[in-house]
């Protein structure tokens, strides 16, 4: 079901980033909407070569990748004057996912939401100029880090917030609470009640 809106305190969030002199970077997700600011990423970021090697494939999309892949730090302000903000999404089949050439799932609702929102919000002088919302689908462990290399503008995610992704990003108030990270194993396993209870044991784990 689309989403008919976003909570006020959304955009409330996202204004209040705005006129600060250091860069600052949005996330917002299903449980919660995130306002990051820049964080050290590693020399060895691959998300370049990808991207360098995706943009260099077809000449005549030249222009728009390389407005959508260059890197920018701009603050709300600037994204509404150049008319664009660019939403990295997770690519799975439930939440986005391209089927016949159009977007689908619930974060493609919750896109095509925001930028009405936005656009109500912060209207353009001519009527007929619209800010538009830019998917760009990156894989769970770039989202972050792509996120603040500034690759993008705003992520959509179903993350969870924890101490790690708190050292991050700042999180604003979220969409849920109570969310909790489960343990998942087969039948044969039994008398797991506590982290100590999984040593010695092979644990497997999202990388973000």
């Amino acid at each position: 079901m689309p989403f008919p809106c976003f909570p006020n305190h959304i955009i409330l969030d996202i204004e209040s980033y705005k006129g600060y002199m250091m860069r600052k970077k949005l996330l917002f997700s299903l449980l919660t909407l995130t306002l990051g600011t820049t964080a050290n990423v590693q020399a060895n970021f691959e998300l370049d070569r990808h991207i360098k090697k995706f943009g260099s494939e077809k000449e005549e999309s030249k222009p728009l990748m390389k407005k959508v892949f260059t890197r920018q730090t701009d603050d709300l302000d600037e994204m509404l004057k150049r008319k664009s903000i660019r939403v990295l999404v997770v690519n799975s089949e439930a939440f986005y996912g391209i089927e016949k050439g159009k977007a689908a799932g619930i974060y493609h609702d919750a896109i095509i939401a925001l930028e009405k929102q936005i656009n109500q919000k912060y209207p353009h002088k001519n009527k007929h100029i619209k800010t538009k919302l830019i998917p760009i689908p990156v894989t769970r462990e770039f989202l972050i880090p792509a996120l603040n290399a500034g690759y993008g503008d705003v992520a959509i995610a179903d993350n969870t917030i924890t101490k790690r992704r708190q050292e991050q990003v700042a999180f604003s108030e979220p969409f849920a609470s109570g969310i909790n990270e489960v343990l998942v194993t087969n039948s044969a396993m039994t008398g797991i009640t506590s982290f100590e209870d999984l040593s010695g044991r092979e644990v497997y784990v999202k990388p973000s």
